[in-house]
């Protein structure tokens, strides 16, 4: 499957992934992003329909079968929203994220790195770097919960997003894995990105 996912910034950077997805495998391939900091909504979707055509008349690419974006792309304030807006500069009508408590989008994403299934593509540079970046931090009196320290982390919001809407049975193997998911699994794609060179 082609999949593509959409995350809007306004403080943030606005982040498209492509990605291809293997049904029989559960694996992820992101090969490919749009990232866009400091720039208006036109300018973002004309990245993101210079990126398509790009792969649609090179390589024959077909139209996304799933495109998903940040439910806040669907905010309805009285103003038009982000997602009508880009299907009218786009063509493109995603679907509304269903993503995961923030932890629990941790946990499945950080399987995926140690279970070997998920691709980041190294021109993928944003996201290679935003995910090498997260950090965490422990909530005063709660001991044993962590969360992501506020960086920039709109590349992996897209992934969580792209996750929960193609598998929703993704899981750490143990407890014991859990527990280490914030240490380890981030280990794991810095190693993955070294042996490729």
């Amino acid at each position: 499957k082609y999949i593509i996912g959409y995350d809007h910034g306004r403080q943030h950077p606005s982040v498209l992934l492509l990605c291809l997805y293997d049904t029989y495998h559960n694996h992820l391939s992101v090969f490919d992003e749009v990232f866009c900091r400091g720039m208006e909504l036109p300018q973002v979707a004309f990245e993101i329909r210079k990126k398509l055509l790009y792969y649609k008349n090179n390589h024959g690419a077909p139209e996304p079968s799933i495109k998903v974006a940040d439910s806040a792309c669907f905010a309805e304030d009285g103003r038009r929203n982000v997602s009508s807006i880009l299907k009218d500069l786009t063509g493109l009508i995603f679907t509304r994220s269903h993503k995961y408590d923030h932890m629990t989008s941790v946990d499945r994403i950080g399987a995926r790195f140690s279970n070997g299934l998920i691709t980041i593509d190294p021109r993928c540079e944003h996201t290679i770097r935003q995910i090498k970046e997260l950090r965490y931090k422990r909530e005063p009196g709660i001991s044993k919960k962590e969360d992501i320290v506020d960086v920039e982390d709109d590349t992996f919001d897209v992934l969580a997003y792209i996750d929960a809407e193609i598998n929703p049975s993704v899981k750490p193997q143990d407890k014991k894995q859990m527990l280490s998911v914030k240490c380890l699994h981030w280990v794991a794609l810095k190693n993955s990105y070294r042996e490729k060179g």
